[in-house]
């Protein structure tokens, strides 16, 4: 494991403010997660595939290349992922089980 600096712009994130990713209550961020899933673009879906694509470089330590390179394979994998659909309806699973 080693240390890697980058900036998100790197990866064409648009900088955010605080108040773009302030979260609310629990309504209100169930409705975010929800909006993101769905595909809505901005810098909530941003910080989710960052944050996600940085889960999944981390996890496949045996990757050959650098690591920008990886993060910017890593962040089309987890939009695919929202974009297909394959996110919300794991979302709409695990809601349907916690209702029986």
């Amino acid at each position: 494991m080693s240390e890697q600096r980058f900036s998100p712009a790197d990866l064409g994130i648009a900088a955010a403010t605080v108040a773009d990713l302030r979260g609310g209550d629990a309504k209100a961020n169930a409705a975010v997660v929800r909006e993101v899933l769905d595909g809505k673009p901005g810098p909530v879906r941003d910080a989710v595939l960052l944050n996600a694509a940085a889960g999944l470089v981390a996890f496949d330590t045996a990757a050959d290349g650098p690591f920008l390179d990886r993060m910017k394979s890593a962040w089309l994998r987890a939009a695919e992922s929202i974009d297909s659909g394959a996110a919300i309806r794991v979302l709409d699973t695990w809601v349907g089980l916690t209702q029986r």
